[in-house]
């Protein structure tokens, strides 16, 4: 599946609701398990998620705080995790190897500033729950918008950067320059 990020809210979604569901049917308070449940949930997959990625993928997490990049940096495939923080990387002056490259960003609120240079082709999808993409001029808000975005020249740049986003809210800006 293209967009794995909306199976999964998806999949959460009906859990959730099945949840009440059987909640309301047997008569079990499930609210007071619910957030306990979360957190234990939440807690084992932010110490397993590094040993899921494939080989050779970066991963960088912050519970709360900010993750900025800039500069000389060498871009490679990397997994972006914060809960609740901003993302800014501004990638107009990175070290871009020839192909495509793979960054995945999940958290749960917070703003993704992306800044490439204008021979760099991108894809990008967003599932969020509430969201505000900012496109080069282009300016999209709604709540539950999955989104897929490519530019013009992603097909033929011998750079290419894919990104996928998985927020609850986020605010997300991307621009070549």
């Amino acid at each position: 599946m293209r967009n794995r990020g909306q199976a999964i809210i998806g999949a959460l979604l009906i859990i959730f609701g099945l949840g009440i569901l059987l909640g309301n049917l047997l008569g079990i308070n499930l609210w007071r398990l619910f957030w306990p449940l979360l957190l234990i949930g939440l807690g084992a997959w932010i110490i397993l998620r590094p040993s899921m990625l494939e080989e050779g993928t970066a991963f960088t997490q912050r519970l709360l705080g900010d993750i900025r990049r800039d500069g000389q940096v060498q871009v490679s495939d990397e997994e972006i995790l914060v809960v609740i923080g901003d993302i800014n990387l501004d990638l107009r002056e990175a070290l871009w190897p020839e192909g495509e490259t793979r960054l995945s960003i999940k958290g749960f609120v917070g703003d993704v500033r992306i800044r490439v240079p204008e021979d760099v082709g991108v894809d990008l999808s967003s599932t969020a729950f509430v969201s505000s993409v900012r496109w080069q001029d282009r300016k999209e808000e709604g709540i539950f918008l999955p989104l897929q975005l490519q530019s013009e020249n992603y097909e033929m740049a011998r750079k290419r950067l894919r990104v996928d986003i998985l927020h609850f809210v986020s605010d997300i800006k991307m621009r070549w320059e």
